[in-house]
């Protein structure tokens, strides 16, 4: 995790993503990079189908970047098997209501 990352309850050092909670996952998202979301990204191609891919699939239409939203769409389909021609592009929401 980034050295100045810090999200909603959870600090660098908490980041299972089995123990995140929706707020923060959304926080990840949103204001993590890559090297963050790596381990998130191993958990969801491990199990694509389970309560942490549930809980992103959830917070996606709150993501305030599109592209954001679209690669963890994209990611979430590809590990469940679905063709890419298959992609849903997520709406960018008018308004960030939080969770």
């Amino acid at each position: 995790m980034s050295k100045n990352l810090y999200y909603n309850t959870i600090h660098d050092d908490d980041a299972d993503p089995h123990v995140l909670q929706e707020q923060d996952l959304l926080n990840l998202l949103e204001y993590g990079n890559l090297t963050d979301w790596r381990p998130l990204l191993r958990v969801l191609r491990a199990e694509p189908d389970g309560p942490v891919a549930a809980k992103v699939e959830t917070i996606l239409d709150l993501v305030e970047s599109p592209g954001i939203a679209e690669f963890f769409q994209i990611k979430l389909d590809k590990y469940r098997g679905r063709p890419l021609d298959h992609v849903i592009t997520v709406r960018r929401p008018d308004r960030f209501w939080g969770i």
